[in-house]
């Protein structure tokens, strides 16, 4: 064999590594820039109880505190925190299988008991954690102001759920561990228990 065919067989080898390198390469950087999908099981919520309380500070503006209840379970091994951002930025309302913006909610961990003297920052925003596979209550509150017209001969439920009739879910999107967090809307205001919606 002479030095002209050793040298092609060199450079033959040499570009077909190099092209078989640069493949699985770009293979790998392919499969590691697709969209992750959003995990919509990891934490699940199920309505539990809504009430109403009304507002009788300003009588010429009907003001509605909508309270809602659910509860909320951890499916994964590990503990999981519900960060602020995630309601307070990333809070979606679902209708009719689009998604819109929403704001004007306030999530909490339910209180089973309150001291006398509350801490002074008892109402601030808190993350909220849910130990692995167990469940918590979390409170969802939205204030809701309306013109005397809006609920004239109607009950509280008619007309809350007048002005939430169209929305399915509530949803949040937590970036840092990219879960979606379901939370049913449809029909509760008919006092009827809705089935849980998990997390995909």
């Amino acid at each position: 064999m002479n030095w002209k065919k050793v040298l092609l067989l060199g450079v033959g080898w040499g570009l077909g590594t190099a092209v078989g390198l640069a493949l699985i390469i770009g293979g790998f950087l392919r499969y590691g820039s697709r969209p992750k999908a959003w995990n919509e099981r990891a934490i699940s919520a199920k309505f539990k109880k809504q009430t109403i309380y009304e507002n009788h500070d300003k009588p010429s503006e009907p003001h509605y505190y909508v309270n809602i209840f659910f509860d909320v379970t951890n499916n994964i091994a590990s503990d999981y925190v519900l960060p602020v951002d995630a309601w307070k930025k990333h809070l979606m309302e679902a209708q009719s299988g689009s998604l819109l913006g929403s704001t004007g909610w306030e999530f909490s961990l339910s209180q089973g008991s309150t001291p006398f003297k509350l801490p002074g920052d008892f109402f601030d925003s808190k993350p909220i954690s849910v130990p692995a596979h167990a469940t918590v209550e979390i409170l969802l509150v939205f204030d809701s102001a309306f013109a005397p017209d809006a609920v004239k001969g109607k009950t509280k439920q008619q007309v809350v759920e007048g002005e939430f009739h169209q929305t399915d879910a509530l949803v949040i999107f937590d970036d840092a561990a990219h879960y979606r967090i379901n939370f049913p809307m449809k029909g509760i205001w008919e006092g009827k228990s809705q089935p849980s919606a998990t997390l995909q």
